[in-house]
Order: C-alpha cells, then structure tokens, then sequence
C-alpha cells in the first residue's frame, strides 16, 4: 500500500498505514484462502471506504495493466502471434466489479 500512496504523491504517515493494513487484516476471515487476488479486492475496497479514492484508482489500473501483461505474456510464450499493442491493451482495461459499485454508490460515475 505504502507504494501506492507514493505513485500517487500522497503522504500517510506509519499509523495511517497501520490502521488500513488492521482494516484489511480484519475483513480476511480465518476460514478463506488467502490469494493474492483475495487480498489485493480488500486492499481496494479500505482505500476507496477510506476515501483514498485517487490511491485506490492507481492501484486498480496497476493491478489491471500487470494482468493483462500477464496474459500477453503467457499468450505469446504459447507461441500465439496476438499483434495486442498497448494502446490495445489500454482501451481493453476496465474497472473492477468493485469499484465501479463504489463510484455508483458515490454517484461518480
């Protein structure tokens, strides 16, 4: 988190970091399996309930773009001829499921 606030040119001293990361610790229950996927949906979900919205928009489109990076990748190392620049990649990127409920809720979009 502490790396997104940075992209952003946001300051959040050590105990507001805490207090996210307690926020995101506290919605994982004991019963789920942690993945990555998992926690970085919570991580989204305390920014933007936090009010963090430009740092949560970041990291969305971070995590967007390494996935769609990803599956380019693991397409061309299949030996696919996908011609996907990105430009192409950039138009198909699109906001998750989360946020976009957020921006709803707070009529931003």
């Amino acid at each position: 988190m502490a790396k997104a606030f940075a992209g952003q040119k946001q300051e959040i001293d050590g105990e507001g970091l805490t207090k996210l990361l307690q926020a995101v610790l506290s919605r994982l229950s004991q019963d789920d399996v942690l993945t990555v996927e998992l926690v970085q949906d919570e991580v989204e979900r305390v920014l933007m309930e936090s009010g963090w919205y430009d740092v949560a928009k970041a990291y969305i489109l971070y995590r967007e773009k390494q996935s769609v990076l990803r599956r380019l990748a693991s397409t061309r190392g299949a030996g696919s001829a996908n011609g996907a620049t990105w430009a192409g990649m950039k138009t198909s990127m699109r906001f998750s499921a989360v946020y976009r409920r957020i921006l709803v809720r707070k009529a931003i979009l």
